[in-house]
């Protein structure tokens, strides 16, 4: 099995955002209520996801209290996360080779059961 690198999840998430931020579900929360600037997270989502896959700590960001003060801003509801779902699963399969792609996947999921869980929303 080849070894992953944070290289190869840099794309991912490189690729992946791209797509999210022009969604016609997911943009609006991204771009317009977040108002991410994207420079700026590109590199701490990178951190994000290699720490899920690699180990280590070099992310320091608060996703979950992040996701949790804007569910206070915006209506999200389950169809975002099932179209975040959606689109990871297709870019992490494009992008990653097996087993690695289903690990993500597999977390990803866990993670987004997480934040409907804090968020009140059915999973």
């Amino acid at each position: 099995m080849t070894e992953l690198t944070k290289q190869q999840l840099s794309q991912l998430v490189q690729s992946f955002y791209t797509k999210v931020q022009h969604d016609p579900l997911l943009a609006p929360i991204f771009n317009e209520v977040a108002q991410v600037d994207w420079a700026q997270h590109l590199p701490l989502l990178t951190e994000f996801w290699s720490n899920v896959m690699l180990g280590g700590n070099g992310y320091r960001g608060g996703a979950y209290a992040k996701h949790m003060m804007l569910s206070q801003k915006a209506v999200i509801t389950k169809a975002h996360f099932d179209r975040w779902l959606s689109l990871f699963t297709i870019e992490a399969k494009a992008m990653l080779p097996e087993p690695h792609a289903s690990v993500i996947i597999e977390r990803a999921h866990l993670i987004a059961k997480s934040l409907q869980f804090g968020m009140n929303i059915e999973s």
